[in-house]
């Protein structure tokens, strides 16, 4: 959260310029050669706030507690947003559920069976996003600022592969569970991830657990810890702990990928330190192949089972 209001306290004077903008107010921030109109963009955003906050209400959710929780929602996704874009993480979890945060700044004892109910039931839409389209539209808008497409153009290819693959992934996932059953796919999501909410709630709603002075401590220490952080590296050049690194530091993706993040730290360090930059852009593409051939791979995976393993693939973490 600390990450997420201090970038918006930076970029304030941006946000106030798109707000001109978007209203014709002199002042503002050209929006020429963004992916969208600013206003476009701001009557989306209001949009879909209201057509969320809409159906959690109707799934018995309180309408103070969804609006906490789509503030949790949408403080996690431009969190995730930036941790990518900045961090270069390949994927990345948030710390913590917004289901969890929105329960435990109330407490379960003080919320109702309709409401536990609801927030258990939006596990389903906003629970654990390690691939949310946020940080794939931020690489996308800052592909379209450099290549300069036609907006109407790139716009529109992006609308069709987001909802191409909405419905082919969506397809797919009902067919296969209707013709094998999802629990016969041996993935956790499939098995027990998807009888956690529902124990979850219920283990929430027998413990009838009040407000812990704990949970706001934890909070305050970690936001002044990333505020101390953020400091501390905008003051020092020489500085090298990173606030983002200490908001995911106990993200089980990070945990698993930490040999290969330093790996990748001191390899840009030594080219840095010994190559200068000019070493450092021409290894760039080197690099970049790695992580294209990792995928490269895991697709030609795919099609060998789908030709001589039908039934019986190999399981591949990408």
């Amino acid at each position: 959260m600390a990450i997420v209001l201090g970038s918006i306290w930076v970029a304030r004077e941006h946000l106030r310029g798109v707000w001109r903008t978007a209203w014709g107010k002199d002042n503002g921030v050209s929006d020429r050669d963004e992916i969208m109109r600013y206003r476009t963009a701001l009557i989306g955003i209001a949009l879909g706030v209201v057509y969320i906050l809409f159906w959690l209400t109707r799934i018995g959710i309180h309408p103070g507690v969804a609006l906490l929780l789509l503030f949790a929602v949408i403080t996690l996704y431009l969190g995730l947003t930036r941790i990518v874009i900045e961090g270069g993480l390949v994927f990345v979890r948030g710390p913590l559920v917004p289901q969890a945060y929105a329960m435990h700044l109330i407490g379960p004892a003080d919320l109702t069976g309709s409401t536990m109910t609801g927030l258990g039931l939006s596990y389903g839409w906003a629970c654990d996003p390690i691939a949310t389209f946020m940080p794939f539209g931020a690489n996308a808008a800052r592909v379209h600022s450099e290549r300069r497409f036609p907006r109407g153009v790139y716009l529109t290819a992006v609308g069709l592969a987001l909802g191409i693959s909405l419905i082919v992934s969506f397809y797919f996932s009902l067919k296969l569970a209707y013709a094998s059953g999802a629990y016969n796919f041996g993935e956790w999501v499939f098995r027990r991830g998807g009888q956690v909410p529902y124990d979850t709630v219920v283990a929430k709603i027998k413990a009838a657990e009040t407000l812990k002075f704990g949970h706001f401590a934890f909070l305050g220490i970690g936001a002044l810890v990333t505020v101390l952080l953020t400091y501390l590296r905008h003051r020092f050049a020489w500085w090298r702990l990173h606030p983002i690194g200490f908001s995911i530091a106990s993200v089980g993706q990070v945990r698993w990928t930490l040999l290969s993040l330093f790996a990748a730290w001191a390899i840009k360090t030594l080219l840095i330190r010994f190559g200068g930059l000019m070493l450092y852009n021409g290894a760039k593409p080197f690099f970049v192949g790695l992580v294209v051939g990792h995928f490269s791979g895991a697709g030609i995976s795919f099609i060998i089972d789908a030709l001589w393993f039908r039934g019986h693939g190999h399981s591949l973490y990408f």
